[in-house]
């Protein structure tokens, strides 16, 4: 995802994303979601707030930032509507 700032997902069946690649340091990717067939997994790599899976619904929004120290994705905020 390198030179991206936002991702839209607009899944026709459920799907996972476990985690972004090539994510550069301090970078920050927004997660736009048309629907609710797309579930973030959080994970070591990928960590989520509150430490748990969520499944966004139709126009909710969450970003996701890259931190150089552990090479993981964090969770910076979340719109969910």
């Amino acid at each position: 995802v390198t030179g991206v700032g936002s991702l839209l997902f607009n899944n026709s069946g459920a799907t996972n994303v476990t985690s972004l690649t090539n994510g550069v340091t301090n970078q920050e990717v927004e997660l736009v979601f048309q629907n609710g067939n797309t579930t973030l997994v959080h994970s070591a790599s990928f960590q989520l707030q509150g430490s748990v899976n969520v499944t966004p619904t139709a126009g909710s929004v969450v970003t996701m930032r890259m931190v150089w120290y552990t090479t993981a994705w964090i969770e910076v905020s979340r719109s969910i509507k």
